[in-house]
C-alpha cells in the first residue's frame, strides 16, 4: 500500500509514518512523533528495530505490535509490507492510553489487596476471640471441678462435730469456693454465647407463678 494512502487513512496528529527498505533504510518519513533522516538506518534509532530484517521473513503483510515502549513514551506499531521489498512502519503514541490503563489497574490491584488485608486481618482477629473463648472454657470448666469437690467437702464437714472456730473457717471456705464457682459457671456461659454454641429450650412458663415469687 502506498504511503500517501496509509496517511490519508490514518491521518492524525499522534502517527507516523516512515517507509523503509529490505535493509531498514528510511525512505520517507514525516516528523510528527521522531525527527528521523532520510537515508539513516531505522536501527539506529532505536535498539528494538535490531531485528527488523526478520518481519520482512513473516509471511504476514501486516504486523501488529502493541505497547512496545520507545524512550519513555509508548506505541502501537504497524508493519506493513509492499510487494517491491519495501514497508511502511506506523507509529501510533498511546502513551497517555496506556498510562490511564496502568493507573486503573493499579487502582484495581490496590483495592483487591486492600479488601484482602482486610479480610486477613478480620480472619486472624476471629480465631484471636474463638482461642481465647476456648481456652477460657475449657480452664473454667478445669478449676470448676476442684471447687465443687472442695465446696462438697466443706458441706460434709459442717454437718460434723466441729468448735466454733473450726465451723466459721469451714463455712468460709464453702462460701468463696461457691463464689468462685458461680464466676466461673457466669464465664463458661459467656464464652458458649460468643461461640454461638448456646442452645435455646422451649417450656412452659407461667408469668403469675414468676411474679408470686416476688411477692
Amino acid at each position: 500500500m502506498a504511503m500517501h494512502e496509509l496517511q490519508r487513512d490514518y491521518s492524525t496528529k499522534d502517527l507516523q509514518f516512515i517507509s523503509i527498505d529490505k535493509q531498514g533504510t528510511i525512505l520517507t518519513t514525516d516528523q510528527q512523533l521522531f525527527e528521523l533522516k532520510k537515508d539513516s538506518s531505522i536501527k539506529s534509532f532505536h535498539p528494538f528495530f535490531e531485528g527488523i530484517d526478520t518481519y520482512f521473513l513473516e509471511k504476514s503483510d501486516h504486523i501488529k505490535l502493541e505497547c512496545v515502549h520507545l524512550n519513555d513514551r509508548v506505541f502501537d506499531i504497524d508493519f506493513i509490507k509492499n510487494d517491491d521489498d519495501t514497508a511502511v512502519i506506523i507509529f501510533r503514541e498511546g502513551t497517555d492510553f496506556y498510562n490511564r490503563v496502568q493507573l486503573i489497574a493499579q487502582k484495581r490491584n490496590e483495592s483487591i489487596i486492600f479488601q484482602e488485608t482486610l479480610e486477613l486481618k478480620n480472619q486472624i482477629l476471629k480465631e484471636q476471640e474463638e482461642f481465647k473463648n476456648r481456652f477460657i472454657g475449657n480452664f473454667s470448666h478445669e478449676l470448676r471441678n476442684p471447687l465443687t469437690l472442695v465446696s462438697s467437702f466443706s458441706s460434709m464437714l459442717l454437718k460434723t462435730e466441729l468448735n466454733l472456730d473450726q465451723e466459721m473457717l469451714v463455712g468460709a471456705i464453702k462460701d468463696q469456693s461457691d463464689k468462685l464457682r458461680d464466676i466461673l459457671n457466669d464465664i463458661i456461659d459467656l464464652s458458649i454465647l460468643k461461640n454461638s454454641s448456646l442452645s435455646l429450650e422451649s417450656e412452659p412458663f407461667s408469668l403469675r407463678n414468676f411474679l408470686k415469687m416476688f411477692i
